[in-house]
C-alpha cells in the first residue's frame, strides 16, 4: 500500500475545511437546504402536529441515506483492495464530497432533535451553523473507514 492513511488525511481536510467554514454562517445554511426535499416528504408520510413527528421521519430517511451509502462504499472498496489497484485520491474525494451533503443535514436534524426537541421557529436555520462543526468531524471517522475496509481487504 503506498499511501497509509490516505483517505484519514483527506477526511482531517475536509474537517479543517468544514470548521472553517462554519465561520461564514452562508455556508452551512447552503450545505443543509438540499434536504428540503426530506423534509417535505417526511411532511407528507406522517401527522404534522406535533412537528417533530417530521423531524424525527427526515432523520430516519437520512440516516437510512447515510447506511446506504456506507454499504455501497463498503462494496466499492472491498472490490477495489481485491483488484489490489492503489486508492485513488478522486474517488475519494467524490466519496468524501457524497458523504458531505448526507452528513451534515443528518447533524443538524440530530442536533435539532436533542438540543432543540425539534422546537420549529424563524430562527432554527440559525441553528445549523450551532450544529456544523459536530458533523464536520465525522469526516475524520469517515476517512479512517475507508482506510480499514481498504487494509483489511488487500490482506486477504
Amino acid at each position: 500500500m503506498k499511501r497509509k492513511y490516505f483517505a484519514f488525511r483527506i477526511g482531517i481536510i475536509f474537517t479543517t475545511m468544514s470548521l472553517l467554514l462554519t465561520l461564514t454562517f452562508v455556508v452551512p445554511i447552503f450545505s443543509v437546504l438540499h434536504a428540503t426535499p426530506v423534509e417535505i416528504l417526511a411532511c407528507g408520510l406522517v401527522d404534522n402536529n406535533p412537528y417533530s413527528n417530521v423531524g424525527k421521519l427526515a432523520i430516519f430517511i437520512l440516516a437510512t441515506i447515510l447506511l446506504l451509502f456506507l454499504f455501497v462504499i463498503f462494496k466499492v472498496i472491498k472490490n477495489e483492495a481485491k483488484r489490489h489497484s492503489d486508492k485513488s485520491g478522486f474517488e475519494i474525494l467524490v466519496m468524501m464530497l457524497i458523504f458531505y451533503f448526507i452528513v451534515h443535514p443528518l447533524g443538524f436534524y440530530l442536533y435539532w432533535g436533542a438540543f432543540l426537541n425539534f422546537e420549529n421557529d424563524g430562527q432554527l436555520i440559525f441553528s445549523v451553523v450551532d450544529s456544523f462543526p459536530y458533523s464536520s468531524l465525522s469526516f475524520m471517522v469517515f476517512g479512517l473507514f475507508i482506510d480499514k475496509v481498504w487494509e483489511k481487504n488487500l490482506a486477504q
